[in-house]
């Protein structure tokens, strides 16, 4: 099974940023919602290792993988998305309680957000596979 380890670097209202090695040393950017105490569709998923399994996301209208055994949660995947700040506060977000990936990290529209998401997400599920995954999430080193 691969695994792949997500490291945060930074949190804050902004959102959640880390950073996601492929196998091949390739690093892609991630991007979850600020933690707020692990709330269903507000908080970035707790640090901790998840397999990661195919299933269908009516949503999106594909495959996507979704984190399993996550506490108190359903519905985790890893999808596309630019932004994951706190929309309590006002900040955009695309997110509700999932990781999203991007090639780079910048600003957007006047907010920190991931840049070119769809090719993160299109570089990383050619790597992964069909198979299930392990997904080991680090936590945050810094908080703004």
């Amino acid at each position: 099974m691969k695994t792949y380890t997500i490291q945060r670097l930074i949190t804050g209202d902004a959102g959640t940023f880390g950073l996601l090695t492929l196998q091949g040393g390739q690093v892609l950017h991630t991007g979850e919602l600020p933690w707020r105490d692990n709330a269903p569709d507000i908080s970035c998923v707790p640090a901790g290792s998840y397999e990661a399994v195919l299933a269908f996301s009516p949503h999106f209208q594909r495959s996507l993988f979704h984190l399993e055994g996550v506490p108190g949660r359903t519905n985790c995947m890893i999808h596309p998305a630019n932004w994951m700040g706190d929309a309590s506060k006002g900040l955009k977000c695309q997110l509700e309680g999932c990781i999203a990936l991007g090639m780079g990290e910048g600003q957007l529209e006047g907010q920190e957000a991931l840049i070119s998401s769809q090719e993160a997400i299109q570089v990383f599920y050619a790597e992964a596979g069909l198979d299930p995954i392990t997904v080991i999430i680090l936590d945050a080193r810094a908080t703004v």
